[in-house]
């Protein structure tokens, strides 16, 4: 009988030094960043379809009738995509107001406006606005 708790208390000691180890292994993946209003600007451009990779505008075709934020990284440039999804009408647009960043992340700030037209047709859209940077491995912030 003293034999079997000896036992017992053997596996449970591994299983919880095993449990322990499996904890730190993934906290250590973790990182906690402070999210910054103020930072340094980041020099970007709104990228038209031209511009954009073959790869990337593929993805963008996937994705464009739903909601979306992305970002694609090639050996050049960072690029941010922000989609509005499908929208009953022609005349919205996604503005982009700041991209900043600090030394924990990339931040973007964009907005969705109505743009003012003498006539909206009706027809369906959807918005969506590419962002060109520098390469960064930087995380991208959408705000």
């Amino acid at each position: 009988m003293q034999k079997k708790l000896r036992a017992v208390y053997f596996y449970l000691k591994i299983m919880t030094a095993g449990l322990f180890i499996s904890c730190c292994f993934l906290l250590c993946g973790c990182n906690v960043y402070t999210m910054s209003d103020k930072g340094n600007d980041v020099s970007y451009d709104i990228c038209e379809e031209g511009l954009m990779p073959d790869e990337l505008k593929n993805i963008v075709d996937d994705k464009r009738e739903q909601e979306f934020k992305i970002t694609y990284t090639n050996n050049d440039y960072t690029y941010i995509v922000i989609g509005a999804g499908r929208r009953d009408h022609d005349n919205i647009r996604i503005d982009v107001d700041k991209v900043y960043k600090d030394e924990n992340a990339i931040y973007i700030k964009s907005v969705l406006r109505s743009i003012a037209t003498a006539t909206d047709s009706g027809a369906m859209t959807c918005p969506v606005v590419v962002v060109r940077i520098e390469r960064t491995m930087l995380p991208v912030v959408f705000r």
